[in-house]
């Protein structure tokens, strides 16, 4: 097996562009072999093929698993030539292997190969990059300017769906910790990895991430907290955990949403529970004095039971049906001009 180090500045690579690269090089991982790139492809892929299966949609990150194939790919050096980089590696070897018939790839900025093994969960890869001197806090300048910590804490969770973590994502974690990784890094939205984690309800980096002293309300651009966050998928274990380690339940963001108007947004009746049982305001009127009701009435398209069950979960929990929001209307106002019929009837007005 071939030994792997930091490479200098290369002098050619095969099919780019010398100006190019000088204004784009970035040093990165690397074979220590010349040779012809070209004669390498074969082995590059039949090495991928041997490993795991792979897929060459860019955008399905649940079935694409790179990581024996990747961590293999630069630790062997199976593409060899003029010092070729991970950036490289991966363009040809996994993103679009299918489809690259050219070597004329210009090398990327240093973000890109940390945040693409974080994001796909490749533990082994993203080891050997922090080993070898990868930036833990690398802004990915392609989304967003999020870290690698944000996708281990994205991804580590579902949108939808019971958790069920792959443990690939929690020893990224741990290696990201391990070496002070930033536990309070900003997106471009002012998000932290506890917005993240808490969106797509990844409880155990969550837990790690409060441990570890991260801030339960800090405040994104827009003034959502991460308790806010779980409100748009329903994740009520985070809410829970989130509300046991101070979570504040009266926020408001820019729109004056607190997490349970947010909630009502969203219809996640779960979290509404959570949140009033926990204490929080039922009544909460938002810029435009939209109460809970008034918010499931206007925003949610369609008739769908979820928002009748939310409605009637208010409606028990005595929320005031009769508070009439900045234009003088009243949630049963707005759910007849939406047509909202599943909820007129819970709301105890005529159609």
């Amino acid at each position: 097996m071939m030994s792997l180090q930091m490479t200098k500045k290369p002098e050619n690579v095969v099919g780019a562009v010398v100006s190019d690269l000088d204004k784009n090089w970035v040093p990165g991982l690397a074979s220590t072999e010349s040779g012809d790139v070209a004669s390498k492809v074969d082995d590059c892929k039949n090495a991928l093929k041997n490993t795991r299966r792979y897929s060459s949609s860019y955008y399905s990150t649940n079935e694409i698993e790179i990581d024996d194939g990747f961590y293999r790919v630069i630790e062997e050096s199976l593409i060899g030539g003029d010092d070729v980089t991970t950036e490289l590696v991966y363009k040809m070897c996994v993103k679009h292997i299918d489809t690259i018939t050219y070597l004329g790839v210009v090398t990327k900025p240093d973000d890109w190969a940390i945040n693409r093994a974080a994001e796909y969960g490749a533990e082994k890869s993203f080891k050997m990059l922090v080993e070898n001197g990868a930036n833990v806090n690398a802004e990915d300048k392609r989304n967003y300017g999020i870290t690698p910590l944000h996708w281990v804490a994205r991804n580590s969770g579902t949108l939808r769906g019971e958790y069920n973590p792959k443990k690939e994502y929690l020893n990224i974690a741990d290696i990201l910790f391990a070496n002070n990784a930033n536990i309070s890094a900003e997106n471009d939205s002012g998000y932290t990895p506890l917005h993240s984690g808490a969106k797509t309800g990844a409880q155990d980096i969550v837990r790690s991430l409060i441990e570890k002293g991260a801030n339960v309300n800090k405040i994104s651009k827009h003034g959502y907290t991460p308790l806010h966050m779980t409100g748009e998928f329903n994740k009520v274990d985070v809410a829970k955990l989130l509300i046991q380690n101070g979570a504040e339940l009266e926020i408001k963001n820019d729109d004056g949403l607190t997490p349970l108007a947010f909630s009502a947004v969203c219809a996640t009746k779960d979290v509404l529970k959570v949140l009033i049982d926990s204490g929080a305001n039922k009544n909460t009127q938002d810029n435009n004095g939209n109460t809970a009701l008034h918010l499931i009435a206007k925003y949610r398209k369609g008739n769908r039971s979820y928002y009748a069950d939310a409605v009637q979960f208010l409606v028990d929990n005595n929320i005031d049906k009769n508070i009439k929001n900045n234009d003088g209307k009243t949630a049963c106002d707005l759910a007849k001009e939406t047509e909202k019929t599943l909820l007129i009837p819970i709301l105890g007005c005529e159609a």
